[in-house]
């Protein structure tokens, strides 16, 4: 084998193995003592959904869904590796987010949770950025893509305070 031949075939293994995708194995268990949490002193949460696209342009998280999840050992687990690093995790218990609200962002971009108990929780979601056509001269190609950007936050939020937050997608 000639040594062209052996840099292309490392050269092919390497694009290979960038393409597998990670899985972690979740090792927390599900927390079920916030399945049901009480709210004494209800806190509120409002925000706006806002991303960059990849071609620079920021995009309003329009008419998405915006999941609030309460930090437990089980959900920061999942946000680390899930949301933050883009693992795929192997090993998720559907019990475990059953405490998680779901609201929709307005075509503002804007959220709102409202008699939140007090405590930390994670803010994620999906916004679907269409892209535009190719343009060559006078010729544009229609080639329709949607370009997924996952837009998350972390937040505390005391007995009676009203947050506001901002959902992005952080640089990394």
């Amino acid at each position: 084998m000639t040594r062209k031949q052996k840099l292309l075939i490392a050269l092919v293994l390497m694009v290979l193995a960038g393409c597998m995708s990670r899985v972690y194995k979740h090792q927390a268990p599900p927390d079920e003592a916030l399945v049901v949490p009480a709210v004494e002193a209800p806190a509120s949460i409002t925000g706006e959904v806002s991303v960059r696209s990849r071609t620079g342009a920021m995009v309003k998280g329009s008419d998405s869904t915006i999941y609030l999840v309460p930090a437990t050992a089980y959900s920061t687990e999942w946000f680390d590796h899930y949301v933050v690093k883009g693992d795929g995790i192997d090993g998720k218990d559907p019990r475990s987010f059953a405490s998680a609200r779901a609201a929709l962002v307005d075509g503002d971009g804007h959220f709102e949770f409202q008699s939140i108990p007090a405590g930390a929780y994670y803010l994620v979601c999906n916004v679907h950025v269409e892209r535009r056509g190719l343009r060559m001269g006078r010729l544009t190609f229609r080639l329709r893509s949607i370009e997924t950007i996952e837009a998350y936050a972390a937040i505390n939020a005391a007995p009676e305070q009203k947050v506001e937050v901002l959902v992005t997608r952080p640089p990394v």
